[in-house]
């Protein structure tokens, strides 16, 4: 799949989406009918939806169907299975056809004046990024990606808040069933030490000194195989991790926001000190010898820890325990290339 498409997604993708998206075979002629259009329409749809990565089957005399499930976004699904205190956090969700990045718009939105709590998420991503510049891949109903505003009286608000976002994901994902998933510093998910999603964190300052701050996370859901191939490591999805039982996307939307926005809502005063122990936990790389990367430099250490602030502890013998800050390094394991 491309992260880039030479067409516009829009409410007709959508619309034929939500038609084949029970798995069973829908003929052309009467696609077409039901959406006013015409039945080369209907092709040409399809085409274009195959060339963001969808598994779309087309039989004669059967018609089309989706290889496999697909949820819609939905915002008063979403609303409906939030917990009271989750849902007096939310001051706003909104579910777009495509955006170029779900953080690139809320950060738009932040200086436009958008509230704390706002939630943006895309069925698609144009150029959706990750961390150190990775552009981020995702397909219609392939993944998850969202992102939420929240303010900060100021900068010092923020230190390790990333890796709490990572605990309140990790929650949420072990509330659904999928109790293998852990971290892995800075700012990434994973499963069985191949990556399931990631978290990238975008800061700007406001008058007063107030920070306005966008978190965005990434969950592979149900990966086209095309997709995995332009990967540069190792990755799973929900949909190989379940059986092919993944929550749909509306569920799994409303888990994450139930343990993220109650953990924003008091991170400006508690910080990442009461969170430490289970980030640690959470940690698959915990104890393990490790070669990190910064720039051409690389540093061999046994994972201790984390800082009250968020920076990682390598034990690196005769040199002692070193800190390194997130952001500017990568973590490999000794002989592996994890990314």
């Amino acid at each position: 799949m491309k992260s880039g498409a030479s067409f516009c997604f829009n409410a007709n993708h959508k619309t034929l989406l939500r038609h084949l998206g029970d798995g069973r075979f829908h003929s052309g002629e009467q696609l077409a009918k039901t959406m006013a259009v015409t039945r080369s329409a209907i092709w040409a749809l399809a085409h274009d939806l195959r060339a963001l990565g969808l598994e779309i089957n087309a039989l004669p005399r059967k018609g089309y169907r989706l290889a496999h499930r697909f949820d819609l976004l939905d915002a008063d699904q979403v609303r409906a299975a939030l917990q009271a205190d989750a849902l007096t956090l939310l001051s706003a969700i909104e579910c777009h056809d495509a955006l170029d990045s779900t953080n690139t718009y809320l950060a738009a939105s932040a200086r436009a004046g958008a509230a704390t709590g706002t939630v943006a998420t895309a069925e698609f991503q144009r150029a959706g990024r990750g961390r150190m510049g990775r552009s981020w891949l995702s397909s219609p109903g392939g993944s998850l990606c969202f992102s939420v505003l929240w303010h900060f009286a100021d900068h010092a608000a923020l230190s390790g808040l990333s890796l709490a976002v990572g605990v309140a994901i990790i929650r949420a994902l072990r509330g659904l069933g999928v109790t293998d998933a852990g971290l892995k510093w800075p700012n990434d998910i994973i499963w069985r030490r191949r990556k399931l999603g990631g978290i990238l964190l975008d800061v700007s300052g406001e008058v007063h000194g107030r920070q306005a701050c966008v978190i965005g996370i990434g969950l592979n859901l149900q990966m086209a195989q095309a997709q995995g191939h332009e990967i540069d490591q190792p990755w799973a999805d929900l949909a190989e991790i379940t059986g092919g039982a993944q929550p749909d996307r509306n569920r799994l939307l409303a888990a994450a926001l139930n343990e993220l926005l109650p953990l924003l809502c008091g991170y400006g005063v508690s910080g990442l000190q009461g969170l430490r122990d289970e980030w640690q936990a959470y940690h698959h790389y915990h104890g393990e010898t490790v070669q990190l990367y910064q720039g051409d430099r690389s540093i061999s250490g046994r994972v201790a820890g984390i800082s009250a602030d968020g920076l990682l502890i390598l034990d690196c013998g005769a040199d002692g325990q070193r800190h390194f800050a997130s952001g500017e390094v990568s973590l490999r394991m000794n002989g592996q290339h994890d990314g």
